[in-house]
C-alpha cells in the first residue's frame, strides 16, 4: 500500500449527513477544571468540601471511574482534547515540558482540524473563557515565540474556531497577567506598547493587570454575560477552561473559609462555584434542558504529603488540606507530572436531560481524546482525520451500551515516560535514554489496578508476559506515526504563502543560514512561473544558505521515495538535497543543477529514525545561484 504525502498540508473539508437539524442540536459547555484532583469533587469521594453544582451534574447523567487524560500536565491535555489526537504527535507541543505562552498554537498545526472548528462548521456559536495555554501564532515549531507587541493576536482562539474569546495565555502566574479578549489585549490602545524582556511582559499600564484571587469571578461573570447575550438563532459550544484549583492558590473574597480543608479545599469550592454560574445562565435563558455538560479536569491535583517539602516547593496549601484529612487525588498515587494515577485518572461527569440516563456509572476505561468523535458520531458527522486518537463513546453515554470501546489508553508524561492502562493492567516503560531526574518513574513497572489501585506493589517480575504484550501495545501508539495523510499533487500552489523573517515563503518552509566566516551572504525565496507552472525560486548570494520544508510524520520501516523536479537558472548550479530527519541524516545528493528541468529522486528506508520519527527535505545552496523546485512529493510503502 501506498501514502503519498505533500508538505504543504491544505485544511480538510468535511461532509456528511447532520442527525438533526441545527436548531434542535444541543448547546455543549465543556468545563475544564485546573489541576483538580480524582479526590477533589463530592461525587468522587470527597467530604471535607463541597461541589453540589459538579455533584448534580454526575446525578443527572454518567460519572467516569476510569477516565484519563494522555498526560499528568496542562498543555498536553489541551492539546488532546481539542484534537482528538495524542500530544506527543504535535510537532508544535515541546517533547518535554508545557507549551510557553507566547509558544506556537498547537491546534494551528497544518491538516489538524480543531475540535472548536469543528462545531463551528457545523452551525454552532463557538465561545472559549479562561485559560487558554496551547500557545498563539502560526509557528513552524515549538522553539518559536510570538510578538506581543502585534497590534492584534494572530493565531490565537479566532484563529482556532472560536467566534468569542476571554481570558488568559496561560496560568495565572503567567505572563502577560493581563486579560485578551478576543484579538487583542482588554484595554490596550492603538499607540500603546507592551515591553518584552525575555519571560517578562510589561503592559503599557499597570491598571490592567488582573489581581490573582479575581480571576475566577472575573471569567466566570464574562461566561455569563456571554450566555445570556448569545442569540438564540444557533446551539452553542462553550469552553469554560477555569484557572482554578492551579496554584497560586488564591481563592476569592467571599470563598475564604468556606470549607473544611483550608484555603485549597475553599478554592476548588470557588470552581463549583463557577459551575454553578454557569448553570444558571443556561436556565435563565432557556438553555439548560437542551444542554450537554461536560465537566472534568486536565490532570490531577499537585499534592503534598510532607511540610518539609511543602515549604520547598511553595505548597503549604497542599500540605494544608492534607493534614486536614482531605486526599485530593483520592487513594490514587501522587499527581501532577507524575506518571502514576494520581497524576492522569480524572474525574469525568456528562449529562444532557432525556438523552442521557441520570445517576449512571461506568467503570470502561476512557481518555480525553474521545470527547471528539462522540460530538461527531452524535451529529452522524465524519470524525475529522486528524482526530485519530479519538473513539466514540455516544452508545456509551446515551445508555446503549456498557461496554468501552477502548481497550487501551496510553499516556507520556511531560518527563517523556510512556505508560499504557489495559483492563486491571498498568505498564510503565523503563527508556534507558530518557534523562529525567524522576529514576524512580522511569523503570519498568506493572501494577494491577484492581486490587492495588494505589499502586505499591510492582509486579513486572511476576508477570514478564503481560509487560511485554502491553510494551507491544504501546509502541504502537508512542511514535507520532498516524498523522493526516495528505493528497498527492505539486507543493507549490499560487498563493499559499506567508510572510517569515521578511522572506516570501511557501506557508510550512523556513530559510536557515550555515555561517562560512564572517560573511554569511544571503539568500531569498519567491514564487514564480515557469511556462505558467507555480514553482519555488531559491536564490542564495554568499554564504551557504538552506532552504528546509516543513516535517512530515514517518514510521520506521517504511520505504519513503521523495521525488522533484528542480532547474537552475542563467547557469548550471551546484546544490546538494537531502531526505533527513531533523537529529540525523537519512540520504543526500550532491550533484549540479542543469539549467533545463531534471526529475531528483532519492528512496529510503527509515531504520534511523529514533527521536522525533519525521523526515523533511533540506536543500543547501553555496555560493552564487538561483535554482527553481516544483513538483515535491513523498511516497512511502
Amino acid at each position: 500500500m501506498k501514502n503519498v504525502f505533500k508538505w504543504i498540508l491544505c485544511g480538510l473539508v468535511f461532509a456528511g449527513s447532520v442527525a438533526v437539524a441545527v436548531e434542535q442540536r444541543p448547546n455543549i459547555l465543556i468545563i475544564f477544571a485546573d489541576d483538580l484532583g480524582y479526590g477533589d469533587v463530592g461525587c468522587y469521594g470527597a467530604t471535607k468540601l463541597k461541589t453540589p453544582h459538579i455533584d448534580r451534574i454526575a446525578k443527572a447523567g454518567v460519572r467516569f471511574t476510569n477516565a484519563y487524560t494522555p498526560s499528568s500536565t496542562c498543555s498536553q491535555s489541551r492539546v488532546s482534547l481539542l484534537t482528538g489526537r495524542y500530544w506527543w504527535r504535535s510537532p508544535l507541543h515541546p517533547p518535554k515540558g508545557v507549551i510557553a505562552p507566547a509558544g506556537p498554537n498547537a491546534l494551528l498545526e497544518k491538516g489538524i482540524e480543531p475540535l472548536p472548528k469543528f462545531f463551528q462548521q457545523n452551525g454552532y456559536r463557538t465561545a472559549a473563557f479562561g485559560k487558554w495555554h496551547v500557545g498563539v501564532g502560526y509557528g513552524e515549531t515549538y522553539t518559536d515565540r510570538y510578538d506581543w507587541n502585534r497590534p492584534t493576536i494572530e493565531g490565537g482562539p479566532l484563529a482556532s474556531g472560536f467566534d468569542y474569546f476571554f481570558g488568559l495565555a496561560a496560568n495565572v502566574v503567567n505572563e502577560p497577567a493581563f486579560y485578551i479578549e478576543n484579538d487583542t489585549f482588554v484595554g490596550r490602545g492603538p499607540n500603546d506598547r507592551i515591553e518584552v524582556n525575555g519571560k517578562k511582559v510589561t503592559p503599557w499600564t499597570p491598571d490592567v493587570l488582573y489581581k490573582e484571587d479575581e480571576v475566577g469571578q472575573d471569567t466566570a461573570r464574562k461566561a455569563v454575560e456571554y450566555i445570556e447575550s448569545a442569540p438564540t438563532d444557533k446551539p452553542l459550544f462553550l469552553y469554560f477552561a477555569s484557572t482554578v484549583p492551579h496554584k497560586p492558590i488564591t481563592p476569592g473574597t467571599p470563598f475564604v473559609g468556606s470549607s473544611e480543608c483550608g484555603v485549597y479545599g475553599d478554592f476548588v469550592q470557588e470552581l463549583d462555584w463557577q459551575v454553578g454560574e454557569l448553570i444558571g445562565a443556561l436556565r435563565k435563558t432557556g438553555r439548560l434542558d437542551n444542554t450537554m455538560i461536560i465537566f472534568t479536569s486536565d490532570n490531577g491535583a499537585v499534592v503534598a504529603k510532607d511540610e518539609e517539602f511543602a515549604k520547598k516547593w511553595h505548597l503549604e496549601p497542599m500540605w494544608e488540606t492534607y493534614a486536614a484529612g482531605h486526599l485530593s487525588n483520592g487513594e490514587l498515587r501522587d499527581g501532577k507530572h507524575a506518571v502514576y494515577d494520581g497524576g492522569s485518572r480524572v474525574p469525568f461527569v456528562v449529562s444532557w436531560p432525556k438523552h442521557i440516563p441520570a445517576g449512571k456509572k461506568t467503570e470502561g476505561l476512557f481518555c480525553l481524546t474521545d470527547v471528539y468523535a462522540t460530538v461527531a458520531d452524535l451529529f452522524e458527522t465524519p470524525v475529522p482525520e486528524s482526530a485519530i486518537d479519538s473513539q466514540s463513546f455516544w452508545p456509551v453515554w446515551s445508555g446503549k451500551s456498557v461496554a468501552s470501546p477502548r481497550e487501551t489508553v496510553p499516556a507520556r508524561t511531560s518527563n517523556s515516560i510512556f505508560s499504557i492502562r489495559e483492563g486491571k493492567w498498568k505498564y510503565i516503560e523503563h527508556d534507558p535514554a530518557n534523562p529525567t531526574k524522576r529514576v524512580s518513574e522511569n523503570s519498568d513497572q506493572l501494577y494491577d489496578l484492581e486490587n492495588d489501585p494505589a499502586e505499591k506493589n510492582n509486579v513486572f517480575s511476576q508477570y514478564p508476559e503481560v509487560a511485554e504484550r502491553l510494551k507491544r501495545e504501546l509502541s504502537k501508539v508512542k511514535p507520532a506515526t498516524k498523522a493526516v495523510k495528505p493528497s498527492a499533487g505539486n507543493l507549490l500552489l499560487e498563493g499559499s504563502f506567508d510572510k517569515m523573517k521578511g522572506s516570501k515563503l511557501p506557508s510550512g518552509w523556513q530559510l536557515k543560514t550555515f555561517k562560512k566566516g564572517s560573511d554569511i551572504g544571503s539568500a531569498s525565496v519567491e514564487a514564480v512561473k515557469d511556462g505558467g507552472n507555480p514553482c519555488l525560486k531559491f536564490t542564495c548570494e554568499g554564504g551557504k544558505w538552506s532552504l528546509i520544508s516543513r516535517a512530515v510524520d514517518a514510521q520506521v520501516g517504511a520505504t519513503y521515495t521523495l521525488t522533484l523536479r528542480t532547474k537552475a537558472l542563467d547557469s548550471p548550479t551546484p546544490a546538494t538535497l537531502y531526505l533527513v530527519s531533523p537529529w540525523e541524516l537519512v540520504e543526500q545528493k550532491d550533484g549540479v543543477i542543469p539549467t533545463e528541468w531534471t526529475t531528483v529522486t532519492m528512496t529510503v528506508k527509515a531504520d534511523k529514525l529514533r527521536k522525533g520519527n519525521n523526515l523533511l527535505m533540506r536543500v543547501d545552496l553555496d555560493g552564487t545561484g538561483s535554482i527553481l523546485i516544483d513538483d515535491v512529493t513523498l511516497i512511502s510503502e
